[in-house]
C-alpha cells in the first residue's frame, strides 16, 4: 500500500505510516457479490423501506437481509392462501353458493355441489337442459333468503338408526367410525314467473372420511315417474330421447318386477321419451314432462315382435284345426299339442265333449275364415290374440242322422290366452 502523504510503502496490515505517521484507510475485504432477490410486487421500493422502518433493532438492515426477509413475508402470505383454497366448503358455505350458482345461471357449477347419483337421468347435461327448461317458463331464481333451520339440525338419521356412523374400511383393514352428518336451511325463492315459494335445503356430509365434504340435496329438483307396465324381464332395454340403449337397472330408481313398475327420478322441467325394447316385444314409447303434474304412466299391452306373432298365431291356426277333428271324433286327444291340461279351457273344451258325448251328436264343421285382429303379450311368457272367425258347420244326431243345427258363415270373434312353456312352446290356457 503507498502512504497518501508521503509516498512512502508500508504494509497492508498497518494502521499507521511508520514513515510519516499518517492514519491510513480501512480496506473493504467484503468482495462477494449480493444476488438480487426477485420480488413480485407492484412496488418494490416501499416494500424494502416499510421492512426496514419495522425492523431496525431485531436485526441488521442492509439491503441483501432486506430482500429475503420480504421473500419470506410474500412467500408466507401465499402458503397461508393456499391452505385457505384447499379448505373445504362448510354446510352453510356450500348451500349458499348453489344457490347463487342457480340464480347466475351457472347450473354446470351448481350441479357440482349435488349429492351425486348413480341415474343416467341425472346426469350434468340433463340438469343443464332441464334448468334451462324452467328459465323458457319463467322459473329461474331471481333471488332467495337462506337462513338456517334449528329443527332439522341433527345427525343425520338413516334406517331404524338414531345415530348412524358409516364403517371406512381403511388400506390396513381397521375400521374407522365417522359419523354422517346432515344440516337443512329454510329457503324463500323468488322466482321470475313470481311464483314464489318456500321450501328447505339440505346439505349432507358425503365424505368417508375424517375430512368433511358437503354436498346438496334439494328434492324439490326432482320428481319422482313410475311406469307400470305388463311385465319387466331382465332383457328389456331402455333408450332416452333416442340416446345409446341402456339396462332398464342402469338408470332406474327402483324396478319391481312383482308389481311390474318401473320408479324413476328426473330434474324438474325435462321433458323425454322412454322407448322401451326386448326380446318378444315391438318397441312402445312413452313421454314424460317433468314439468307438468301428471299421474302415472302405463303400459297396457306390449306388441309382439314379428316373429313371434307368426309363432303363435300357427297355434291358433292348429288349435281351431284339432277342434274340427275333436268335435267330430268326440275326443279329446287332438287338443293335448295346444291346449294345457288343468286350464280353464281344458276344463270348457271337456265339457263341450261331454255334451257331444250325452246327447248323442258330433259336429261337422269347417272354419271359412280366420283373421288376427291383435297379439299382445300382457304378462312375462302370457300373451292374448285377438281374432276374428268364420264358421260353417252343423250338429248331426248319431242315432238318426239328424240335422240338429246349423250355421253358415257365422262370424265371431274369439280371444285366447297362450302361455310359454319351460320347453318353449306355446299353449292356450284360457279364452273367451
Amino acid at each position: 500500500m503507498i502512504c497518501s502523504n508521503c509516498n512512502a510503502q508500508v504494509e497492508s496490515h498497518q494502521k499507521f505510516c511508520s514513515n510519516c505517521g499518517t492514519a491510513l484507510p480501512i480496506e473493504d475485504k467484503q468482495d462477494t457479490e449480493v444476488v438480487p432477490v426477485e420480488i413480485v410486487t407492484d412496488n418494490k421500493q416501499d416494500i424494502v423501506e416499510s421492512v426496514a422502518k419495522k425492523f431496525p433493532k431485531i436485526i441488521p438492515m442492509n439491503k441483501k437481509t432486506i430482500k429475503i426477509v420480504v421473500a419470506l413475508c410474500i412467500l408466507s402470505v401465499l402458503i397461508f392462501a393456499g391452505f385457505k383454497m384447499t379448505q373445504p366448503m362448510g354446510p352453510e358455505e356450500v348451500a349458499a353458493q348453489f344457490l347463487k350458482d342457480m340464480k347466475d345461471g351457472d347450473y354446470a357449477a351448481a350441479y357440482e355441489l349435488l349429492e351425486c347419483v348413480d341415474n343416467k337421468l341425472l346426469t350434468k347435461e340433463k340438469f343443464i337442459e332441464s334448468m334451462k327448461a324452467g328459465e323458457k317458463k319463467g322459473a329461474n331464481i331471481t333471488d332467495y333468503l337462506l337462513e338456517e333451520s334449528a329443527l332439522y339440525n341433527k345427525i343425520y338419521e338413516q334406517g331404524n338408526s338414531k345415530k348412524q356412523a358409516s364403517t371406512v374400511i381403511a388400506e390396513d383393514n381397521t375400521s374407522k367410525q365417522i359419523e354422517t352428518q346432515s344440516k337443512t336451511y329454510d329457503v324463500t325463492i323468488v322466482r321470475e314467473d313470481k311464483n314464489n315459494f318456500s321450501t328447505f335445503l339440505g346439505v349432507k356430509n358425503v365424505s368417508q372420511t375424517n375430512r368433511e365434504k358437503w354436498k346438496v340435496v334439494l328434492e324439490e329438483l326432482y320428481g319422482e315417474f313410475t311406469l307400470n307396465t305388463p311385465y319387466i324381464t331382465d332383457d328389456m332395454t331402455v333408450s332416452i330421447n333416442g340416446e345409446p340403449e341402456l339396462s332398464a337397472k342402469d338408470f332406474l330408481y327402483s324396478m319391481d318386477t312383482e308389481n311390474n313398475t318401473l320408479k324413476f327420478d328426473v330434474f324438474a322441467y325435462y321433458s323425454f321419451n322412454i322407448t322401451i325394447k326386448g326380446k318378444d316385444i315391438k318397441p312402445v314409447t312413452v313421454s314424460f314432462d317433468a314439468s307438468k303434474s301428471r299421474p302415472d304412466q302405463k303400459i297396457d299391452k306390449y306388441e309382439v315382435s314379428d316373429v313371434l306373432k307368426e309363432e303363435t298365431e300357427k297355434v291358433v291356426t292348429a288349435f281351431n284345426r284339432a277342434d274340427i277333428e275333436a268335435t267330430k271324433k268326440r275326443s279329446m286327444a287332438p287338443y293335448d299339442p295346444y291346449v294345457l291340461k288343468d286350464s280353464s279351457s281344458w276344463g270348457k273344451l271337456e265339457q263341450k265333449i261331454d255334451n257331444l258325448i250325452f246327447f248323442n251328436a258330433k259336429n261337422s264343421t269347417t272354419l271359412d275364415k280366420i283373421e288376427f285382429a291383435s297379439v299382445n303379450l300382457v304378462g312375462e311368457n302370457i300373451l292374448e290374440i285377438k281374432a276374428v272367425e268364420t264358421w260353417s258347420g252343423k250338429r248331426i244326431n248319431l242315432s238318426d242322422g239328424r240335422v240338429i243345427d246349423e250355421i253358415k258363415a257365422d262370424v265371431h270373434t274369439q280371444y285366447y290366452k297362450l302361455k310359454k312353456q319351460d320347453n318353449g312352446n306355446w299353449m292356450i290356457v284360457g279364452g273367451w
